[in-house]
């Protein structure tokens, strides 16, 4: 019979948090408590500092001590354990708790489905090189420009899902506008960026000089999606509706649904706490070739390290497909 989840996590890791940060450890003391012995993931502090972390008990035996430092505020390093061997990640920007406690979350449910998702060192590392990204974000508000620009995105996932022209996992995989990469979704051999506007606003933003120009590896395409805003009353769709819609489009694949949660997390759809309502009032795709409005014939210089520019769609007429976009 399949373990109940326990629902109550949050509130015990912030219980054990303010108890633990009040202990005197030494230097390699590593105090902590088991929330569910049945995967032995454990959460307590280390060291002098009282640094949080998250211990995996692995049961293939002790060999060596290893460490992975690799990432900027996380250290992931072996522990001698009385039987086998316990892993131990840890925290040492404490400003990162919050998604710490994200972290510590996701692996219990995902040991919670599979004891044997992390039997190993390196396929810890491997598991947290999935999430490192999200450390080396800053935390900052969501924006009216950021809430339309992930609109966008998701209002185009889902046409993708009805299409049925991929699978749900290549859709869900391919998402990367979550964590503000290049370009928004990144099939093998297509890229596809999305740029949302309101009211046939022509004038688009591009935050990256190499993001609209042609690679021999890839085929890039540009789709340019406009809504109207409607009252929270009137008709449209609001984020919460588009998030609930790709959701619904996604129950029969629960491994992509569960990755699709975890980078709206990632995102930060917790900080969004109301959403106008949008209706799509036009959706143009364009095809970035190489003549395509660009820096591409310029040589940028490597101590040039950011370029914003805007971009007239009124003026680009000609790189346009007579494709929708669930056509793609």
């Amino acid at each position: 019979m399949k373990q109940e989840i326990r629902k109550d996590i949050a509130s015990i890791l912030d219980q054990s948090i303010s108890k633990f940060s009040k202990l005197n450890l030494n230097n390699n003391d590593f105090y902590y408590r088991s929330i569910d012995s049945k995967i032995n993931l454990d959460f307590g502090v280390f060291g002098e500092k009282s640094l949080p972390c998250i211990g995996l008990g692995i049961r293939d035996k002790f060999v060596e001590y290893k460490k992975e430092n690799k990432y900027k505020i996380i250290s992931l390093m072996n522990s001698p354990a009385s039987f086998g061997q316990k892993v131990i990640i840890l925290l040492t920007d404490i400003n990162k708790l919050k998604i710490f406690k994200k972290l510590y979350k996701w692996m219990y449910q995902d040991l919670h489905e599979d004891i044997n998702v992390i039997k190993t060192f390196e396929e810890l590392c491997s598991y947290i090189d999935g999430y490192a990204g999200l450390f080396e974000k800053k935390s900052k508000n969501i924006s009216k420009e950021s809430l339309l620009g992930l609109y966008g995105e998701l209002d185009l996932l889902n046409e993708l899902l009805k299409s049925k022209r991929y699978e749900e996992k290549e859709i869900v995989d391919s998402w990367s506008g979550y964590c503000r990469s290049t370009h928004d979704f990144n099939f093998p051999n297509l890229r596809l960026e999305v740029k949302s506007s309101l009211n046939g606003n022509n004038i688009i933003n591009c935050s990256s000089y190499n993001q609209l120009i042609t690679q021999n590896d890839f085929q890039t395409y540009l789709i340019n999606l406009s809504y109207i805003e409607n009252s929270m009353d009137g008709n449209g769709k609001s984020i919460f509706d588009i998030v609930d819609l790709a959701k619904l489009n996604l129950k029969s694949c629960k491994e992509s649904l569960k990755k699709f949660e975890r980078k709206l997390d990632i995102f930060g759809i917790d900080k969004i706490y109301s959403s106008p309502k949008y209706s799509r009032i036009l959706d143009k795709i364009y095809d970035i070739r190489d003549d395509f409005p660009s820096f591409n014939k310029l040589k940028i210089h490597s101590a040039i390290s950011d370029i914003k520019y805007k971009i007239d769609l009124s003026m680009c007429e000609q790189w346009l497909l007579p494709l929708r976009v669930n056509e793609l």
